[in-house]
């Protein structure tokens, strides 16, 4: 519910028709204003509100999404926000991504051992979460030193991790720690950074495999990406101009 997850969201619902928003648990984020305002919207502007909770998931006929994390709306209650933070497992074409949120190193830990031992925890019926076949990583928390444990990292062996933080940020964010985790748990492991490459964008091309580009590549790296990458660099080109109409 920080402003620097939630902020914007509120003009998206404005502006856009959305038939389901998925938040977390209201009773612990009171001094949260600007969540408390998206909520509000949400229940005005949306059919359907609920609370992010584990099981909860989304499928169709080429993706599926689930719900890791927080187990549910009164597991939550009296923790830290941070708890409460959706953890969530997407397989797109093929392609498998964990968004972290602002997960903290005790649900990192908690996963782990529910994971390693309750064989398919995470099954239902056809569908399946392979944490240990995560090929693209949204690091927790920015690259907070609190989160990205190594043994959380071994477990998921990402070949792809995106770090989002602000140039400069007041945090130090990403830890020296975070990196250095990254590192070890996969030396092969390739780090993206907001604060050093600007926009990322990832494109799922199907049959398992994925492009990715971003704003502060050079022409020469970019023009031997396929095509459908290509199609990221022409949508982060556009990005700023799309970005001052749409708010305007």
């Amino acid at each position: 519910a920080d402003k620097d997850h939630v902020g914007g969201v509120e003009s998206v619902l404005n502006e856009v028709e959305v038939h389901h928003v998925y938040l977390p648990y209201q009773a612990t984020l009171a001094s949260e204003e600007a969540y408390l305002s998206l909520y509000q919207t949400a229940l005005k502007k949306a059919f359907t509100v609920a609370y992010s909770e584990r099981y909860m998931h989304i499928q169709g006929e080429n993706y599926f999404l689930m719900f890791l994390s927080p187990k549910s709306p009164s597991f939550t209650e009296g923790m830290e926000d941070n708890e409460t933070s959706a953890v969530v497992w997407l397989d797109y074409l093929g392609t498998s991504v964990l968004f972290a949120g602002d997960m903290t190193n005790q649900t990192e830990a908690s996963l782990l051992h529910e994971y390693t031992l309750l064989d398919g925890i995470f099954d239902l019926k056809d569908m399946h979460v392979n944490l240990e076949s995560t090929e693209i990583l949204k690091v927790a928390h920015h690259g907070s030193a609190y989160s990205s444990s190594l043994p959380w990292l071994e477990l998921l062996n990402a070949e792809t991790a995106i770090i989002s933080c602000g140039a400069g940020n007041s945090y130090g964010h990403p830890s020296s720690q975070a990196l250095e985790n990254l590192r070890i748990a996969n030396p092969d492991t390739q780090i993206y950074r907001t604060d050093e490459c600007g926009t990322i964008v990832l494109t799922a091309t199907g049959k398992s495999t994925y492009a990715t580009v971003y704003e502060n590549q050079s022409a020469a790296s970019a023009a031997v990406l396929r095509a459908d990458g290509l199609l990221g660099l022409a949508y982060i080109k556009t990005k700023s101009s799309f970005t001052e109409n749409f708010l305007a």
